[in-house]
């Protein structure tokens, strides 16, 4: 049985020619690549414990598992500053520190830790 190689599969969205006009619009290359979820997946990896390969952490049980890969989405997206998003501090030589989260204005300010851990769960769905 033959298998099919990835330049015969279809896209399940869209079409191919409306993809490569945004990837361009952004100043992305039109070939689509794997290398950009390969490191998504080993940032994630590397940020939650019970994932990555050689660990003493274990998942028990799956909801554990949910429960820290939220609390490193948070992390990751309000309180830790990504240098490559630092802007320069008019006159000065310094650098302010942005996350995610700051960068696309869905918050006025790095978070803290304490700031998140007050915030109220949201109930579990039913």
């Amino acid at each position: 049985m033959r298998k099919a190689s990835p330049a015969s599969l279809g896209m399940l969205w869209g079409k191919r020619k409306d993809l490569n006009y945004l990837l361009q619009q952004q100043g992305f290359a039109p070939l689509i690549q794997t290398a950009f979820i390969e490191r998504v997946n080993l940032t994630i990896r590397r940020g939650v414990a019970p994932l990555m390969r050689k660990t003493w952490s274990l998942a028990q049980h799956p909801e554990h598992l949910l429960l820290h890969l939220e609390w490193w989405r948070v992390y990751y997206h309000f309180i830790r500053p990504h240098e490559s998003l630092t802007v320069p501090v008019p006159g000065l030589r310094k650098f302010r520190p942005r996350s995610p989260a700051l960068a696309a204005n869905l918050t006025p300010k790095l978070w803290s830790v304490q700031e998140v851990l007050k915030l109220p769960l949201r109930p579990a769905p039913t």
